[in-house]
């Protein structure tokens, strides 16, 4: 089964910062990143998943084996 998370980089360090998920969709991982934000976002499709920017953070989806899963970066 495929699982969607959403990683977060700061733009000018290129450090990752945050991971959500996983989600069943990526209309699911969208919503929780906008959460984080506190505002509605224009996302854009990319060869691995979606992309978006704010002034400081570029939110990246990607879809994974659920087998396989990601490791959380941020302790969560």
């Amino acid at each position: 089964m495929i699982k969607v998370y959403a990683r977060a980089t700061h733009l000018q360090t290129n450090v990752p910062t945050r991971l959500l998920g996983p989600f069943e969709t990526e209309q699911e991982a969208w919503a929780a990143v906008a959460q984080c934000e506190g505002q509605p976002l224009s996302w854009e499709r990319t060869k691995r998943g979606s992309m978006v920017s704010t002034p400081h953070t570029r939110w990246l989806t990607e879809s994974v084996e659920a087998s396989s899963g990601l490791e959380r970066e941020d302790g969560d």
